[in-house]
């Protein structure tokens, strides 16, 4: 096991045994190292534990969405498709009163898009592709390099 892994599983049952719980940034922090490793049962069940944690803290916050968002991306690289789409769909309701300002709603559309190029339902990746950029586009401009990473779909 990677001295990395080690280190996270060792400080995540710290924080759940401990009366003090981890701060949500620090519950992100792990649960995407543990994506980062490959280890996507330990991410799944970090992000469970942070959707759960910001739900009490604030369910319309877009920590709240975008935590909701990550698990969607986790469920669909292990190939849960059908418990990654009903994530989505509410991470994309909860952000789209922002989205012409905020790039979270961007960000989780593309995640939707990749679920659908996924799923081989080319036609609506494309439709959610180019939305995205669109947004992207307008929020950011075309020099960002949020928007050029977004001209590559992956």
């Amino acid at each position: 096991m990677k001295l990395l892994h080690v280190c996270l599983l060792v400080i995540l049952g710290h924080c759940f045994s401990y009366a003090t719980p981890p701060t949500l940034a620090e519950l992100d922090s792990i649960a995407g190292a543990f994506y980062d490793q490959g280890d996507y049962p330990n991410s799944v069940l970090s992000y469970q534990k942070l959707i759960e944690l910001a739900k009490k803290e604030d369910k319309d916050s877009p920590f709240y969405a975008n935590s909701l968002a990550a698990l969607a991306n986790v469920y669909r690289e292990m190939g849960l498709y059908d418990k990654s789409e009903p994530l989505l769909t509410k991470a994309i309701a909860l952000t789209e009163k922002n989205k012409e300002t905020d790039v979270s709603y961007a960000h989780n559309l593309k995640q939707l898009g990749l679920l659908y190029l996924a799923l081989g339902k080319y036609t609506e990746a494309e439709q959610i592709f180019l939305e995205t950029l669109d947004l992207f586009s307008k929020i950011l401009g075309e020099k960002d390099l949020d928007y050029a990473v977004n001209l590559n779909v992956n």
